[in-house]
């Protein structure tokens, strides 16, 4: 499960871990036709496909949230 705010965002796993990332401590994000890539650092990646997404608006949403958040 994914859960993205005005602070960051937090990484729930199947196994229970947890993880929280702040928006000041992720490099850059980009959009992809199915997918979105955001960078930890230059080699941790999350990965989040739109598939996980219930509406083409909560997409929009993230990525408008992504734009504003994540350096550049």
């Amino acid at each position: 499960m994914y859960i993205a705010n005005d602070h960051g965002i937090k990484i729930e796993m199947i196994n229970e871990v947890v993880r929280w990332y702040e928006w000041k401590d992720l490099l850059n994000s980009y959009e992809f036709k199915d997918m979105f890539l955001i960078y930890v650092n230059s080699i941790s990646v999350i990965y989040i496909p739109k598939s996980f997404f219930k509406t083409q608006e909560d997409i929009n949403e993230f990525s408008t949230l992504l734009l504003q958040k994540t350096k550049k």
